[in-house]
């Protein structure tokens, strides 16, 4: 271990004296024990020296010049007890090839009792020395460490203490005056220990503002480190020992196989470290020593580095990386690589949280250690939570129906039980219901809501009502086992379930059931994933429930304040072709944005890298199915290579569009409606666009780049007018002068949508057909051209003389096992048709509009710079650049340029000029560069291995934009009705606010840097400073109403204009008079 006087540029050795002695092993040592200390003595030469160093806060001054006045910098001194071995070539041949062991012995000592702490080892100051020439020094002890115990002739007995290290030894001078000396040297330098500590702790603190008997606790996080030697023989296993003042305090795990290591939360980089004020700063500082792991043998020393108490002390989670000095003889000057920390003052967050993580490392151990008994628990869990399933027996024989008599119905009334259970509050009225009860009571508002998500910008109100027509799952279906169905629900960085309603194929949630969730949404393009499962109990881990269903609900083109409920069709995928329905689902939902500006601003932040964490694989597979589906398109596949391939095909069908769009504008067909004198007049607004822009073009060309933007704006623009006439009213899409609105007056100034069931179903439905009919015929008319090609490639073929070549009909497949060796082939283009499709998918969200919130974007940036290049004088910056260009280019002093430089090897270089300053300059701008890389790396590993301790191990990835290639539109049955809260007390609305009746789930996006936290934004509606966020829905007739409601907009501009107006009176009868008195009073 390095000395930090070894081999710092700021001491400076001021007093040394040194004896020649023979120091035999501890006396409480096993070899100092039983071996007799006659025959040790002889064999234990050695010299010890005292030596006092003064240590600056800066450079020394140099020592030839005057004494230091008052402008030296500030110094301390500290004196040490240094043993030295002799330095012969043996020893030097001996520690050139072995490396030193990690207690810092060498190979003549191997008694476990001399082995001191690392701290107080020196290996760096090996080479001799101006004053101990032919030694080389081996321990260090710091003066406050020893007292003098006994001294009889010349023999002078010492009680080391360092950190837990306790040694009693013996030293042997040569004469009886040399032990006297050495005593009386050494307690005068004990004497003066006091002034020194106080000097020293007056130079650390300079600058700080020091408490003294402050106790501060610490949290230290040892980050990573680079550059790291080879421990072995091309890699390391490292891991970091903290200590202080010779006492471990922490350990990390060691990462195998890694140079460049990253420690974190996995791998033990947090600890937290109480430390007293005054000890920190009279101290060195945390020493870190980086080892290589090895499982045989002692780990071997790869450097190590000081943490200075000012740092430690001041710090608030600044990253500090420092340079690790080299453990082998003859390299002090060289690094041995970098080691990164970071530090601050530990709030009680991070104390508990480390006191958790404690018991959880803790308990892993327990189990490692007990593999069996955990199994046990594992198959006892999931007996306990049984819910029905395959194979369930009581779930067999349980009766689900009745037929109910009475005096309304004497022919009966068939009843169902409610699963998974009664109203707890009306148990009696709720265990038997009708189907019209049934869906009555579903329809009624939840009881209990799940708050969760991590956003800002609104509320998602999300309420699963019922599902229909879904698959039995189960076997056993004709005695009673059928589908155990659970609807999963992901949105962003949340994950929730509903309750299980066991066999039904038509399941109905009530109120009352885990049914109701509120997400916070965090970006304005995020999307709704619903998926259907059916419930199975396994003792396999691996296996899943089995997926039914998924849909993907669109929101960006749903408005605030309205009540949708929803029915959307189930399939498997929305990625592959050929989906078959397997049931429907049927949610109520609603949308509260808190501000609309906000909400569109948001559009303009890049999507976020959202991944949910499940702590099961069972979990993992439903957040996969319910978010992507069944089919995993990142496998390769013959069936996912097809429908890559039909999907571009299928781009064909865009050519209707750009046939149709074509026919309106050179026809001048009259299909955009506008309200004149309110009637609707429908009027030819493209074609006539098209002919003022295209005829302002050709006669001023300066216009094209202006051209090109509107024409940008104008085509989004007719895709979006096309979006608002379609017949059907759930592929209608927000108009841009919404989003206008919002931007402007930021809210939205369009009305709750009132859609009743079946609106428009029959013209939809008309459109539909007639648009798939014209698919068909299409691809009727396509497949007769084909054959009619490929029979006339036949009958040219059989014209031709010589043998027949084989068919160009494509094989029949042969039955067997195919091992498919053109997987190396088709698998990159695989890979290669998704990057394809992907952008072809966002291209048309964004052009038809289903993304509308980027398509407004694009549209106002190019309307915006089309305005500005208007006043652009595109001719003459053109002319001007070409005549610049010509006349310096290729003019006849070119060949004067010829003749005097280039012909002479002189010609202009920039690169030569720059040559001297490139090294440099690209140095420090790729060091700069890997600094910023290595933090972002640092950051990423650690907030991955945070959210696998948090929520597990198991990651997804959530879409945000849409990346589906089918859209799930609502069925006809969907209804949307204006959301009219009603009025309730202030008591009331101030608890709801507070979360009364809601249930907090916390979301999985996290912040922070040491210790990244889970955003807790909103957790509470509770406003501050005001009686409630929503005045609105205040009772004023009932008490306290009178408080909640502020002063209005119309209430506010009056007290403004009579602020103004009363200023303005003030102003127009005050100046004068106040002028008039000041005339008269100096007359």
């Amino acid at each position: 271990m390095a000395s930090p006087l070894a081999s710092r540029d700021d001491s400076q050795l001021v007093w040394v004296k040194s004896w020649d002695a023979k120091i035999p092993p501890p006396i409480t040592s096993f070899k100092g024990k039983v071996v007799p200390r006659l025959f040790l003595r002889s064999s234990r030469r050695r010299k010890i020296a005292i030596e006092v160093h003064r240590i600056y806060s800066s450079a020394p001054p140099n020592q030839t010049t005057q004494p230091p006045d008052s402008s030296t910098p500030a110094f301390y001194e500290q004196c040490v007890v240094r043993i030295l071995v002799p330095d012969t070539k043996a020893t030097r041949i001996v520690n050139e090839t072995i490396n030193t062991r990690e207690n810092g012995q060498d190979e003549s000592e191997t008694d476990e009792s001399t082995i001191l702490p690392q701290e107080f080892i020196d290996t760096e100051a090996e080479l001799p020395s101006d004053h101990h020439d032919g030694w080389k020094a081996k321990y260090r002890f710091p003066i406050r460490s020893i007292s003098i115990t006994n001294s009889h002739k010349n023999v002078v007995s010492v009680y080391i203490v360092l950190g837990r290290v306790r040694q009693h030894r013996e030293l042997y001078f040569a004469t009886d005056e040399d032990a006297q000396e050495f005593a009386q040297a050494l307690q005068a330098q004990l004497d003066q220990e006091p002034d020194r500590t106080e000097n020293k702790l007056a130079v650390t603190a300079r600058g700080v503002t020091l408490n003294e008997d402050e106790s501060i606790t610490l949290l230290v996080e040892i980050c990573g480190a680079r550059n790291l030697l080879a421990g072995d023989k091309h890699t390391s296993d490292p891991y970091v020992q903290v200590l202080f003042d010779g006492i471990e305090i922490h350990r990390t795990d060691y990462i195998s196989r890694n140079l460049n290591p990253i420690w974190t939360v996995k791998t033990n980089s947090l600890f937290l470290w109480t430390v007293n004020s005054r000890d920190l700063f009279m101290s060195e500082g945390l020493l870190c020593v980086v080892f290589d792991f090895d499982q045989v043998g002692s780990h071997e020393n790869l450097g190590q580095t000081y943490v200075s108490p000012k740092f430690l002390y001041a710090t608030s989670e600044e990253r500090t990386e420092q340079s690790l000095k080299h453990p082998h003889n003859g390299d002090a000057g060289t690094a041995a690589g970098f080691l990164a920390v970071r530090c601050r003052r530990a709030t009680d967050y991070d104390k508990h949280f480390m006191q958790e993580l404690a018991e959880k490392r803790k308990k892993e151990k327990r189990e490692e250690a007990m593999p069996e008994l955990q199994k046990l628990k594992d198959l006892t869990k999931l007996a306990t939570e049984s819910t029905g399933g395959s194979g369930n027996f009581a779930s067999i024989i349980a009766r689900r129906s009745k037929v109910v008599r009475s005096a309304e119905h004497p022919e009966g009334v068939k009843v169902y039980k409610v699963r998974p259970g009664p109203d707890p509050v009306r148990p009696k009225e709720t265990i038997w219901l009708s189907k019209e009860q049934l869906r009555d009571e579903s329809l009624k508002e939840s009881h209990l809501w799940i708050d969760s998500g991590s956003g800002h910008l609104g509320n998602l109100f999300v309420e699963v009502i019922a599902c229909d027509d879904l698959p039995n799952m189960d076997t056993g279906g004709f005695v009673g086992n059928k589908t155990d169905a659970f609807v999963s629900v992901v949105f962003e960085d949340s994950f929730v379930t509903t309750d299980v309603v066991g066999d039904c194929l038509a399941p109905r949630w009530m109120p009352w059931t885990k049914r109701a969730f509120m997400f916070r949404m965090m970006h304005s393009s995020s999307q709704l994933f619903l998926g259907v499962f059916d419930y199975d109990l396994s003792f396999n881990p691996a296996d899943g429930h089995d997926f039914i269903g998924r849909v993907s609900i669109d929101l960006s083109n749903l408005r605030k304040d309205t009540t949708y409920i929803l029915t959307y069709n189930l399939y498997t995928s929305a990625r592959m072709s050929q989906r078959k329905k397997r049931g429907t689902v049927t949610l109520r939902l609603r949308l509260e944005i808190d501000d609309d500006r906000q909400l569109l601003l948001s559009s303009l932040d890049p999507p976020p890298q959202i991944r949910v964490n499940t702590k099961s694989w069972k979990d993992h597979h439903v957040v996969r199915c319910t978010c992507t589906g069944k089919t995993d398109m990142n496998k390769y596949s013959m069936q996912i290579i097809n429908s890559y391939v039909e999907e571009l095909l299928a781009l064909q069908q865009a050519g209707f569009y750009m046939r149709d769009a074509a026919v309106s504008l050179f026809l001048w067909r009259c299909t955009s409606p506008i309200k004149l004198l309110g009637r609707s007049i429908a009027l030819p607004v493209h074609s006539i666009t098209a002919f003022i822009l295209s005829a302002l073009v050709v006669e001023r060309p300066q216009l094209f780049p202006s051209f090109v933007l509107f024409g940008i704006a104008w085509l989004l623009l007719a895709s979006m007018e096309y979006r608002r006439h379609l017949p059907d009213l759930w592929s209608r899409c927000k108009s841009y002068k919404e989003l206008a609105g919002c931007l402007i007056f930021g809210e939205s100034r369009a009305a709750p949508e009132l859609i009743a069931p079946y609106t428009n179903s029959s013209a939809a439905e008309a459109f539909m057909i007639q648009w798939q009919k014209r698919i068909a015929d299409v691809e009727d008319a396509a497949s007769r051209d084909y054959e009619q090609d490929f029979n006339q490639a036949d009958d040219d073929t059989d014209a031709l003389p010589g043998p027949r070549p084989p068919s160009l009909a494509p094989p029949k497949r042969a039955g067997g096992i195919s091992l498919d060796p053109f997987r190396p082939i088709l698998f990159p283009i695989q890979q290669n048709l998704a990057v394809v499709c992907r952008f072809v998918r966002h291209a048309k969200y964004i052009i038809f509009w289903e993304e509308c919130y980027i398509t407004f974007w694009i549209v106002s940036v190019c309307l915006v710079l089309g305005t500005l290049f208007l006043f652009v004088p595109w001719f003459y910056l053109i002319q001007s650049s070409a005549r610049i260009l010509v006349w310096s280019l290729l003019g006849p002093w070119m060949r004067l340029v010829d003749v005097l430089y280039v012909s002479k090897g002189q010609f202009f270089n920039v690169e030569d000029m720059l040559a001297p300053w490139e090294g440099a300059l690209h140095l420090g701008v790729t060091s700069s560069k890997a600094t910023r890389a290595r933090v972002n790396q640092e950051n990423v590993e650690k907030l991955k291995a945070m959210k696998e301790y948090m929520f597990g191990r198991f990651v997804t990835r959530v879409p945000v934009l849409k990346e589906d290639r089918y859209r799930d539109m609502p069925l006809a049955e969907s209804s949307a009705v204006p959301y009219r809260p009603a009025l309730v007390p202030l008591s009331e609305l101030a608890m709801q606010e507070a979360g009364y009746k809601r249930k907090r789930l916390m979301g999985q996006h996290m912040t922070g840097t040491m210790i990244p936290q889970v955003q807790t934004h909103g957790q509470t509606d509770a406003p501050i400073g005001h009686a409630t966020a929503k005045p609105r829905l205040v009772d004023r007739n009932e008490p306290g109403g009178s408080l909640a409601i502020g002063p209005t907009t119309v209430d506010a501009y009056a007290q403004l204009g009579f602020l103004v107006a009363a200023a303005g009176m003030l102003t127009w009868l005050g100046v004068p008079a106040v002028s008039h008195l000041v005339i008269e009073l100096t007359k």
